[in-house]
């Protein structure tokens, strides 16, 4: 995989810290058009997210993307969610299934400490967690 970053380091101390992994991939022209024409929108927005401590984007080719972000708490990321760059985004990504394969998942640390190297590794010490489950939690807090 190619960085747009020669190291990464995070220290993580807050026990409600989430991680976001998404990553895109373009099987048409035209979702690769739709993508990066939002591109660098969409990482400011993310950057200028309330609660996101950092961003990182992994390109692997020029139609596979893995972007990695870290929030202070998982209401802070569904916070995110409700920015209209995000809501444009989502709609076209269910409305054009059939051109884009796209995933998500959300981990939470299981104990503090500093990490260094590949971002998107780091789900490999950290308890995945249900989005599904956790929204519950948030809704009767």
């Amino acid at each position: 995989m190619k960085n747009n970053e020669s190291s990464f380091s995070i220290n993580i101390t807050n026990p409600n810290l989430v991680m976001f992994v998404n990553g895109v991939n373009m099987r048409s022209l035209r979702s690769i058009f739709f993508i990066y024409r939002r591109y660098s929108a969409m990482k400011i927005a993310m950057k200028n997210s309330t609660g996101c401590m950092k961003f990182y984007a992994v390109k692997e080719n020029y139609k596979h993307f893995i972007f990695v972000s870290w929030w202070e708490n998982l209401e802070q990321l569904m916070g995110y969610y409700k920015n209209p760059l995000h809501k444009e985004m989502m709609s076209w990504l269910y409305t054009h299934r059939d051109e884009v394969d796209f995933w998500n998942e959300i981990y939470q640390p299981s104990r503090p400490g500093v990490y260094s190297g590949q971002p998107h590794a780091m789900a490999k010490l950290f308890e995945k967690i249900s989005l599904k489950e956790r929204t519950k939690e948030i809704k009767n807090d």
